[in-house]
């Protein structure tokens, strides 16, 4: 692709943020006091905009803001939306001490156009001087241009600058920033009780939130502005113009403008017990403050929040809270199949049973001698795992548990579920080892050692059997909480192309 520039205009204008009188006083008006634009040609000629904003918000914190229309390409289930979105950066300048930047813009589209808006400028000279601290809260790579930018830029006589991160961050950026930026800059770890004093009585405060889709995330808040900085917690992607307000509005009608968009967004990236904890210790954070409360939130993308700051956080706390219990007690299901010549291999089937019901798990019992094998398919697209039982009869499992095997070994299912095999047998038992045998080079995990009961099993027997329909449950359990953290990321891994140099070259077009 290729970079042109398509329009380049100051606009300055008044935005009343439509408050009541002494609804909450002191908060009146954000101004756009600066947009760009660019568009990104690819060969086909194809063209998609990106716009960055400057905003300056009501309490001082100047916004920059890469607005992304919904046709602009972008990838991931979080767009799936495909209503736009923003990358948000938030730039606080106190009178007398280095100004701090929290967040980072995640393209190199839009930190071009960012340095494009800056060059030459007195704006530029004084934020390269003035910038003494750089707060990340989310890293993937994409945010390596924009840093470097930030590092290479400043006059080479200043101090280093400060870039404050969790452990996760701090190590990726060791491994992607180029050696130069790496040494003129220092790289902080935010910890447990991180704090950051900005100006004189004005202290930072940092609370690290992992998740397992989010390691490196942290919050921020500034007490003097009252201010969130809650990077992906309360984002939305939505497109926020040049035109439009920066901030939420108030009501049903400012809930609804965004209610569908902060949803979808928490549904990707916060829907586990981690999740709730990190939301927990952010609700610890605003209920602990002495002092100034919460105003607004700032987070990496979609509107300021300042109209719905409780409501949000509230439904946070309660669609956790949801996905969790929808979780806990979704309807597992355990297919208990088996076949009884004398009775005996019954007798096991109804003892693994109770153990898995006694760990609240529905169970599917299945005669085979009296079912079909489309009965038996239908059971097993069902279930969450299974157990097959079988006496053995000269040497032999009986017809009907061959075809049910048949009927497993056929299934054309990518997961297999975990499954356990049992029976009584009055001589040699081999009906449970070809069960196991083939099974597990049909690829499926066994929950459990293999049952067997010479004739009648004793009481010892069937309390093995009921611990075996417990383990078959926290099997089942374990691969579900083994999918959630496969959707986990590792920060400390990501690596990019080198851009040594982008940095710079963007600065000098």
């Amino acid at each position: 692709t290729c970079s042109v520039l398509v329009a380049s205009a100051a606009l300055s204008a008044t935005r009343r943020r439509g408050r009541g009188a002494g609804a909450h006083g002191g908060h009146g008006s954000s101004r756009v006091v600066s947009v760009a634009q660019r568009a990104e040609v690819d060969e086909s000629g194809d063209v998609d905009a990106v716009q960055v904003v400057q905003g300056q918000m009501p309490n001082g914190v100047v916004q920059f803001r890469a607005v992304y229309s919904k046709d602009f390409p972008r990838y991931g289930e979080e767009y799936d939306r495909h209503a736009g979105s923003t990358e948000n950066v938030y730039l606080l300048k106190p009178e007398n001490t280095p100004w701090v930047m929290v967040g980072a813009l995640e393209s190199q589209s839009s930190t071009n156009e960012l340095l494009q808006q800056l060059k030459d400028t007195d704006a530029k000279q004084e934020l390269m001087s003035r910038l003494g601290h750089l707060v990340l809260q989310y890293f993937d790579g994409k945010q390596v241009p924009f840093i470097e930018a930030l590092i290479l830029q400043r006059p080479t006589e200043s101090t280093p600058l400060l870039v404050h991160g969790s452990t996760p961050i701090i190590i990726a950026l060791k491994n992607n920033l180029s050696q130069e930026a790496l040494d003129r800059c220092r790289l902080v770890p935010v910890k447990k009780n991180t704090t950051l004093e900005i100006e004189e009585g004005r202290v930072m405060r940092f609370v690290l939130t992992p998740t397992e889709k989010l390691p490196e995330a942290l919050v921020a808040f500034d007490p003097a502005t009252g201010t969130l900085f809650s990077g992906k917690f309360f984002s939305a992607h939505r497109t926020i113009p040049s035109t439009a307000q920066l901030f939420d509005t108030r009501g049903i009608a400012g809930w609804e403008q965004y209610a569908d968009d902060w949803f979808h967004f928490f549904d990707v990236y916060f829907f586990t017990k981690t999740a709730q904890a990190a939301i927990r210790k952010i609700f610890m954070l605003a209920e602990n403050l002495h002092g100034p409360d919460v105003e607004e939130i700032a987070p990496l993308h979609g509107p300021v929040i300042q109209e719905q700051v409780w409501k949000l956080m509230a439904k946070y706390e309660a669609w956790t809270e949801q996905k969790i219990r929808e979780e806990d007690r979704r309807d597992r299901e355990v297919l208990v199949m088996y076949a009884s010549a004398y009775g005996h291999t019954k007798t096991l089937a109804m003892a693994i049973a109770d153990g898995i019901r006694s760990s609240g798990t529905y169970v599917n019992e299945m005669d085979l001698e009296h079912s079909s094998a489309a009965e038996v398919s239908r059971a097993l697209e069902a279930c969450d795992g299974f157990v097959i039982g079988s006496p053995t009869l000269a040497g032999e499992m009986p017809t009907q548990v061959k075809e049910a095997l048949g009927v497993v070994l056929s299934s054309a299912a990518e997961t297999k579920v975990p499954c356990g095999v049992f029976g009584s047998f009055g001589w040699s038992g081999e009906a449970v080892d070809e069960l196991q045998s083939r099974l597990k080079d049909g690829g499926y995990p066994m929950a459990f050692d293999p049952i067997r009961a010479k004739f009648r099993p004793t009481d010892d027997i069937l309390k093995q059997c009921e611990a075996a329909g417990v383990r078959m449950v926290q099997k089942i359990r374990q691969i579900s909480l083994d999918k959630k953290k496969s959707r986990a990321r590792d920060v400390t891994n990501v690596k990019v192309a080198s851009v040594e140099n982008q940095a710079r070259e963007a600065f000098s077009k």
